[in-house]
């Protein structure tokens, strides 16, 4: 585990899964709920599919958990917002609620009882 990601447990409650190419930082809460707050893959990277796997890999632990439903978010802030919006919304992510300027899309994961 790196300091960050145990910077992130100590100080946030969040656990992130980090690879030389990517990380994926999440959440998971008592009501079945878990929010992936981060996603990042370095350039030369995305569109390999190391996104996708990495999502993949917090649905399963999510799943573990008894959590139905991810929450997601993306920040008008940063770069690129439309896009980011595009990926979740064609990955069968549906919008939620609008905050600042933050903008929260859930998904139910499939296959929890």
């Amino acid at each position: 585990m790196s300091l960050y990601a145990e910077y992130l447990k100590e100080r946030e409650n969040k656990t992130i899964i980090e690879s030389e190419n990517g990380f994926i930082t999440y959440q998971i809460f008592d009501n079945g709920i878990c929010y992936i707050q981060d996603i990042y893959v370095i350039p030369e990277m995305r569109k390999s599919g190391l996104t996708t796997s990495m999502q993949n890999a917090v649905i399963e632990i999510a799943k573990s958990k008894l959590c139905h439903t991810l929450i997601g978010s993306v920040c008008l802030d940063t770069n690129e917002p439309t896009r980011n919006l595009q990926i979740l919304l064609n990955d069968g992510w549906q919008l939620d609620k609008i905050g600042g300027n933050m903008i929260f899309v859930h998904k139910k994961i499939n296959g929890v009882v």
